[in-house]
């Protein structure tokens, strides 16, 4: 992707990923950034464009329900 202002693409990958924050891009939020997105570049993105963007990689559309790896504790044990 290829646009005539190089922040175009940034403001891309940061709809793209505020978007997607919930797990999934729905038609409005498609229509959105396609909207947006042209009037910054100039240039149309398909829906498919959009959802091979940057931003929505596995780890940006992951569910919020998901559970986070627990965190090994640093502290060494108290002796009782």
């Amino acid at each position: 992707m290829t646009a005539k202002d190089p922040h175009a693409e940034w403001i891309l990958k940061a709809m793209v990923a505020v978007a997607a924050s919930d797990g999934r891009l729905d038609s409005r939020e498609v229509g959105l950034i396609q909207q947006v997105y042209k009037d910054q570049s100039g240039r149309t993105l398909t829906a498919d464009e959009i959802a091979r963007a940057p931003a929505t990689t596995p780890a940006a559309t992951c569910s919020p329900s998901s559970p986070r790896p627990r965190r090994r504790s640093t502290r060494t044990p108290r002796k009782r």
